[in-house]
């Protein structure tokens, strides 16, 4: 399942990245295009970088948002940008920080590791054969085959959506975006699927996705 994966939030959290934590949809909306408030779910109204970054000790509950450049909700500046939040080893042999959302033993994937993934991958439909009846991809050797009850080794990675640097809710059901640990130039790399392919991309620190945690 999901990094923040619970009985109220089955899609697991959205991550700014670098962040230890995250932030969910309202369960039952059907409009996903809109700043959310409420239980059991919650999207906090997000609050603005500031000058005041390098952020160090963001709230819980606050989503940090940042539409100017360099787009990271951590540092407004270039020079302050930080790209170790998640990894302070290297891509070949990465090393869990305390900032990582992932239970003990787990940590966010490298960008090779959520690379691997796209070669074998299938869209599936909301539906029975999908682990709480979400629309996304399944991944793996025996893709076309899997089902939620007989998986056949796959991986299923649900389109949770993803949340934007201005702090707006987006595509929840038909866009799964997963951020790995590794940044590249001002951004970092995130996996990114919906019903046609699967691919791996640049985006802007400030916007909010999901995390599939692997073991160390």
């Amino acid at each position: 399942v999901n990094c923040g994966y619970d009985a109220n939030h089955k899609y697991g959290l959205l991550y700014q990245w670098g962040r230890k934590d995250g932030q969910g949809y309202v369960a039952g909306t059907t409009s996903p295009f809109r700043e959310y408030s409420g239980d059991p779910e919650q999207f906090i109204t997000p609050t603005t970088a500031t000058s005041g970054s390098p952020l160090a000790n963001p709230a819980a509950n606050t989503l940090y948002t940042n539409t100017n450049d360099p787009y990271d909700w951590y540092a407004v500046t270039q020079s302050n940008q930080n790209g170790s939040l998640w990894n302070s080893g290297n891509a070949a042999s990465p090393v869990k920080t305390a900032a990582d959302p992932c239970p003990d033993g787990w940590r966010v994937p490298t960008k090779a590791e959520l690379e691997s993934l796209k070669a074998n991958s299938t869209w599936k439909a909301s539906g029975g054969d999908t682990p709480d009846a979400y629309a996304g991809r399944w991944f793996g050797a025996n893709h076309a085959t899997a089902t939620a009850a007989n998986p056949n080794g796959c991986l299923f990675l649900p389109a949770a959506g993803g949340r934007l640097g201005d702090g707006y809710a987006s595509y929840r059901g038909d866009y799964g975006r997963y951020w790995s640990c590794t940044p590249g130039g001002l951004g970092a790399y995130r996996l990114t699927f919906y019903d046609g392919d699967a691919d791996m991309f640049l985006n802007d620190r400030a916007y909010g996705f999901s995390v599939r945690c692997v073991k160390e």
